[in-house]
C-alpha cells in the first residue's frame, strides 16, 4: 500500500519537515498491522511511502485438507394434514 502526502504552493518550503512527521505517525498507528518496505521520500510535490501488511491469514493444521462439499440441509417433516371439519350443525325446527 502506497501512502502519499501532497504539497501545494508554500507548503514545500517545509516539506521535508511537517511531510516526514505525518507520514511517521501514519506508520506509527499502523504498526501494528503493516510495516515500512519503503522510507519516506519526496517525488516532486508528494512524498510518499510504501507499507506492506504484516497480518497473515493462518493456514490449517495436519495439512492440505481437502474442503467438504456443500450438502443442503435435512428437510423439515411436512406437518400431517389436519381432518377436515364438518360445517356447524343446523338446527331443525319440527
Amino acid at each position: 500500500m502506497k501512502v502519499t502526502v501532497r504539497f501545494r504552493g508554500r507548503e514545500l518550503a517545509y516539506a521535508s519537515q511537517s511531510g516526514f512527521e505525518v507520514l511517521k505517525h501514519i506508520v506509527e498507528a499502523i504498526a501494528d498491522i503493516a510495516k515500512v518496505e519503503s522510507a519516506p521520500k519526496m517525488e516532486g510535490k508528494t512524498m510518499m511511502a510504501i507499507v506492506s501488511p504484516t497480518i497473515h491469514k493462518k493456514k490449517p493444521v495436519g495439512g492440505a485438507e481437502k474442503p467438504q462439499a456443500m450438502t443442503p440441509p435435512p428437510a423439515a417433516p411436512k406437518p400431517a394434514p389436519q381432518a377436515a371439519t364438518a360445517p356447524p350443525a343446523q338446527k331443525l325446527e319440527g
